[in-house]
């Protein structure tokens, strides 16, 4: 619903920090950190249809996850706005759904209720070469974005999809809770589950129209993480890009929920 407040969604992800390679020049241009390549990954794996940008955001309180400069990517999904990091993962940004043109025009107050140190950025420019097909390394702490692609991709070969959605679930791990977003689809051919960790591997499940997350993560949850596993939600995909897809004929949004997600 338009203007209905929804809850922050977060994707923390307690891995570490990951460390760009030195910079070095090749052809006279220069070559891109690990999280700037991440990033621009990112948007390029949600697909033109998509609104998604790559952003640089000066930090004047570095420190954790956050470096000095912070690469990070921006794209719109279900109505709001999302915040993807290769330290961090992703997480919501906008406050209410249906209000992405004016989160768009008005970004950095979002921005800083993520990290009080954001105190502007700016959008780099693209580069010219373009990933061809749909053949991507693995993305860094990047399930959300990976789970999506999964769906765009299958839709793009001609499956006939009739339900999608975003499973997430948490585990308790030596006293850190993490997480973890697969992609659930109900085809014409039946029911299908994708994982990111496993990404050849489209499993065949059976489920209630109504299914309980938490028992569908009990079946589906990597090895990593079931024992452990605390909690789950659903998240219905009710657009893909900036339009809505007449192959998800019969996807309810449903209301917003929270979905407190660290890790993946």
């Amino acid at each position: 619903m338009v203007g209905s407040m929804i809850k922050r969604l977060v994707l923390l992800v307690f891995v570490g920090f990951l460390v760009s390679a030195p910079a070095t020049a090749r052809s006279g241009a220069l070559k891109m950190s690990n999280h700037e390549r991440s990033v621009r990954q990112a948007v390029s794996m949600l697909g033109t249809d998509t609104w998604a940008q790559v952003i640089r955001i000066k930090n004047r309180r570095p420190g954790g996850a956050y470096r000095r400069e912070v690469w990070a990517s921006v794209f719109e999904f279900n109505d709001i706005l999302w915040f993807y990091t290769p330290a961090e993962g992703t997480q919501s940004l906008s406050l209410y759904r249906g209000k992405t043109e004016e989160d768009k025009a008005n970004l950095l107050p979002l921005l800083q209720a993520v990290h009080s140190g954001f105190v502007g950025f700016d959008v780099p420019q693209q580069p010219d070469s373009k990933n061809e097909g749909n053949s991507y390394p693995k993305l860094d702490n990047g399930c959300f974005v990976e789970s999506l692609h999964a769906l765009g991709t299958l839709v793009a070969a001609g499956e006939f999809v009739t339900d999608a959605r975003l499973l997430l679930y948490y585990s308790e791990d030596r006293g850190r809770v993490v997480g973890h977003t697969g992609l659930y689809a109900s085809t014409a051919g039946g029911q299908l589950f994708w994982d990111p960790e496993h990404p050849e591997d489209w499993r065949r499940i059976t489920i209630e129209t109504e299914g309980k997350a938490m028992s569908v993560a009990r079946k589906v949850a990597v090895a990593r993480m079931r024992s452990g596993l605390k909690s789950a939600r659903w998240l219905p995909v009710d657009r893909i890009g900036s339009r809505r897809s007449e192959l998800l004929a019969a996807v309810s949004p449903g209301p917003a929920e929270s979905a407190a997600m660290e890790g993946r």
